[in-house]
């Protein structure tokens, strides 16, 4: 009598937290995060917590659309295999508002108001301002 091992799928990286765009289309691939030994039966993908006006694709873990509310979220992917094996990984989507134009300039005009060559972002940079995302709604 054959045996065959089934293992469940497993996690080959974690998926990193990763930024979007309030109303701007976005796209994540996460299916080679995942892997599993038996032949890649990998079946199903799902996701928990996702903003709004985002999904994933259930077959090929694309997580996609565009979304509509601004925030950070928790979002927790689980992995099906054939056999009904599961893992999950979990990571975080910070979706940026979009100023409209007249906060975009009230912003800037503040900005360049004050001592703004000593501004940093978290990373250490100078602010930039010549490439606004502006939205008008």
């Amino acid at each position: 009598m054959d045996k065959v091992l089934e293992n469940p799928p497993y996690v080959k990286t974690e998926i990193p937290d990763t930024e979007a765009i309030y109303g701007q289309n976005f796209n994540l691939y996460v299916s080679g995060n995942f892997g599993d030994i038996n032949d890649n039966d990998i079946l199903r993908y799902s996701a928990d917590g996702l903003p709004g006006g985002l999904k994933i694709d259930s077959t090929s873990g694309k997580i996609g659309g565009t979304p509509t509310v601004s925030g950070t979220f928790t979002v927790t992917v689980t992995v099906s295999d054939a056999a009904g094996g599961k893992v999950e990984d979990e990571f975080n989507i910070k979706v940026w508002p979009i100023l409209d134009a007249d906060d975009y300039a009230a912003l800037q005009a503040f900005y360049n108001s004050i001592d703004n060559d000593n501004w940093k972002n978290n990373n250490d940079k100078k602010w930039d301002f010549s490439s606004p995302v502006v939205i008008n709604m």
